[in-house]
């Protein structure tokens, strides 16, 4: 477990403690602006309000997000990433209008949950006899245009190098006709203006083992963060023999995309 320490320098303090209370406020705000447009379907505005939202959260989070290639315009889409660290869900949420796919019990998680519930998530439990529950969800949502993350881990990384991709979770998008599959690439690069190590790394990813509110304060604590996003290009889902052969296309290219990205 990584120790994060509390007695962080008075100014740094203070940097924490106005991003804390400015960006709790702010998705607390959004979440309950998102809520009308979903429920009175309206997904044209409700994209636009979920993008705003993000845009925002990452200035107050002093996340400067650098974007490589377009997002995806092709729907229904599926976006396929590595996943290390909470921030992925920022960045990503201000690169496009993405629903994400958590575990169920990160609606107990604070700052997370907001974020999911914003993006209009599909929380996901993972017991068989949910499981067609959770397709129809998915369904319905790539139905109505609004694509889905899928973090192919499973969990997250040390943000240095990728954990095996689960071709299960590919089986959540099984079915839809002319699904379209677009690989998307994280990678934390600088922070404060300095480029940083492995070791380094690990004050941005987050293992389920370290305790997420420290963990998120010491984050608090930094000027910026450099985030590369890397959109490759999107592919048919028709176009594989098999979904292990789906995942093993995406896990190979983002693999070397990101070594790619923190070698530079």
């Amino acid at each position: 477990m990584i120790a994060f320490p509390v007695d962080l320098p008075r100014l740094a303090a203070m940097r924490a403690a106005l991003k804390f209370t400015v960006f709790s406020l702010w998705l607390l705000l959004m979440v309950l602006v998102c809520l009308l447009p979903w429920a009175l379907h309206l997904e044209a505005l409700r994209r636009r309000l979920v993008s705003f939202t993000f845009r925002v959260a990452v200035r107050l989070l002093g996340l400067r997000v650098i974007v490589h290639g377009p997002p995806a315009t092709q729907r229904p889409l599926l976006v396929v990433s590595n996943h290390s660290s909470y921030a992925d869900i920022y960045a990503l949420g201000a690169v496009m209008p993405v629903s994400f796919t958590p575990k169920s019990d990160i609606k107990s998680w604070p700052f997370i949950n907001l974020c999911c519930y914003v993006s209009g998530c599909v929380f996901i439990e993972r017991k068989a006899s949910k499981m067609q529950q959770v397709r129809q969800e998915i369904a319905s949502r790539l139905r109505m245009g609004r694509p889905i993350c899928l973090f192919a881990e499973g969990t997250t990384s040390n943000g240095t190098q990728l954990k095996p991709f689960k071709s299960g979770f590919f089986s959540l998008a099984e079915g839809i006709e002319d699904l379209f599959v677009q690989p998307v690439t994280i990678a934390y690069t600088h922070i404060n203006g300095q480029a940083i190590n492995a070791q380094e790394r690990l004050q941005i990813a987050w293992i389920d083992d370290t305790a997420l509110l420290p963990h998120f304060w010491h984050f608090l604590s930094f000027r910026s963060v450099t985030v590369q996003v890397v959109c490759h290009a999107p592919v048919r889902a028709a176009a594989f023999d098999s979904r292990k052969a789906l995942c093993l296309s995406c896990e190979t290219e983002i693999a070397h995309s990101l070594q790619q990205q923190l070698a530079e």
